[in-house]
């Protein structure tokens, strides 16, 4: 699948309605925004190399050093009601090949919102071989037991459900993490970040905080 996507550059919600929006200011929402972030890692193979270095004009073999490829993952804090304004205006705008490209998450997330914050994955520049997919060969219950959301009172918790959609190129994951912990409200009015973080292979871990803009006021969801 290929699409050709508009630039982005970090964006709040955009000023007109929803049924406004037009596809360039939904694709920046869905991003790069305060609820989207497009991470830059470097995965570890494994593997030992010795990474060149420039000496002149000449490049000679460096110390041996773990060997590590880059990667690019879309991450999302899907609980926002922005995120859903945008996928509903992508559907009026008949730009269903685009939601699926941008990860839209299956129906069964509506279910869980209720009860959860959805956050959201996607390898938009998936790592070259032999680094693997951050997410490659985990079982589910492997997978909720590597993501965790963390609060500025040092509270974490690990997801509680994993959800998959979409395939090859639109593949994403759907991590979905309780709202109250031990009767409490997990991100709390005064809470100003929250962190999404994942452990993969080898020791490589994605991490996106969240900040201020994009959490709730309260105990609802995320506001503008």
């Amino acid at each position: 699948l290929f699409l050709c996507l508009p630039p982005i550059g970090r964006t709040q919600t955009p000023d007109e309605p929803a049924e406004a929006w037009t596809l360039e200011e939904v694709v920046q929402l869905l991003r790069d925004s305060p609820w989207a972030r497009e991470k830059f890692i470097l995965i570890a193979t494994g593997r030992m190399t010795r990474y060149p270095v420039l000496l002149g004009r000449r490049r000679e073999p460096g110390d041996l050093a773990p060997e590590r490829l880059p990667a690019v993952y879309l991450v999302r804090w899907e609980s926002a009601q922005p995120v859903a304004w945008a996928f509903a205006r992508l559907a009026d705008l008949g730009e269903n090949a685009l939601a699926e490209f941008l990860a839209r998450p299956p129906p069964e997330v509506a279910e869980l919102e209720a009860d959860h914050y959805i956050v959201t994955v996607r390898a938009t520049e998936p790592p070259p071989p032999p680094a693997r997919d951050l997410f490659a060969g985990f079982e589910r219950a492997e997978l909720e037991t590597r993501a965790e959301l963390k609060t500025p009172r040092g509270t974490i918790v690990k997801a509680a459900r994993v959800l998959r959609s979409g395939f090859g190129a639109t593949a994403a994951l759907h991590f979905c993490f309780p709202r109250q912990v031990n009767d409490s409200a997990l991100i709390a009015p005064g809470d100003d970040w929250v962190e999404f973080s994942f452990s993969g292979h080898n020791n490589t871990t994605l991490r996106v905080k969240f900040r201020k803009e994009a959490l709730p006021p309260s105990a609802g969801l995320p506001q503008p």
